[in-house]
């Protein structure tokens, strides 16, 4: 996609409120490695800090999760794997003797909202183990799946790999072939002491950031080219399960805030 870029004042944002968020930043010692703005299909600031470049690969943390998403979605389209499917099928010979009550109740659903009934983030656990699947489906639910919503970083391996089992490729490999190859990009990312991705360290570039941006917006189309079906591609911003208010956001935002989670 080519972009035409325009002043800020194009899409009712002031160039001087810009401004002053970089000098905050500045002022805050905060390390900004790129910045891109985008408004209406339209990208309207890029820019890079020394020593990065655009083409810069940058650890994604939490917004890869996104990129586990598609990935299974990728998956589901090719009629490979399903959202109702429990994650002890999924897994059939990586479950746990010791499997905890509810557990054979989670399905890859409940693992892409984050509804699998724990009551914390598992991740730290499952990184400490020799088996981070097998690990995940031992750990205790506190609440039925699907009933409560709880950010959870373990989650993501889960989807990637079962992504990875049902599709006979590695969540890099997939997503290059489904997705990034046609926008002209690539994604970097880590192995786990046991050799399967660790979805926590995804990269890519800031322009690739951009492009996904662009994939979801289009529901799915990539210039012109319908990569994934729109009702697969909306489900990523669809609400599925409400996610609780938080006393750290000021009143006027909390409708905003606390409005649903999609899949992540």
């Amino acid at each position: 996609m080519l972009y035409q870029f325009k002043a800020p004042e194009t899409f009712g944002i002031e160039s001087q409120s810009i401004l002053n968020f970089l000098d905050a930043c500045e002022k805050e010692e905060v390390e900004i490695h790129s910045l891109e703005l985008r408004r209406w299909d339209e990208k309207f600031v890029a820019c890079t800090f020394a020593p990065f470049t655009e083409r810069s690969m940058h650890r994604m943390y939490s917004s890869g999760k996104a990129l586990c998403s598609l990935a299974f979605l990728f998956a589901m389209q090719d009629g490979l794997i399903g959202l109702d499917e429990p994650l002890v099928s999924v897994f059939a010979d990586r479950v746990p003797e010791d499997l905890p009550e509810h557990m054979d109740q989670v399905t890859m659903y409940h693992v892409l909202t984050m509804s699998t009934g724990h009551d914390k983030d598992v991740f730290s656990i499952i990184k400490g183990s020799d088996d981070w699947v097998k690990s995940f489906m031992r750990i205790p639910l506190t609440c039925r799946p699907g009933s409560t919503y709880v950010y959870n970083n373990g989650t993501p391996h889960m989807v990637s790999e079962a992504v990875r089992l049902r599709t006979g490729k590695d969540l890099k490999t997939y997503l290059e072939e489904k997705l990034l190859s046609h926008m002209g990009e690539t994604m970097d990312i880590r192995l786990t002491a046991q050799g399967e991705p660790d979805p926590s360290t995804i990269s890519i570039t800031i322009e690739a950031f951009g492009k996904l941006a662009d994939f979801l917006y289009h529901h799915g189309s990539y210039q012109g080219k319908q990569l994934l079906r729109p009702e697969l591609a909306d489900m990523m911003g669809q609400c599925h399960i409400p996610t609780p208010a938080d006393s750290r956001v000021p009143s006027e935002y909390v409708e905003k805030a606390c409005n649903g989670y999609g899949f992540h």
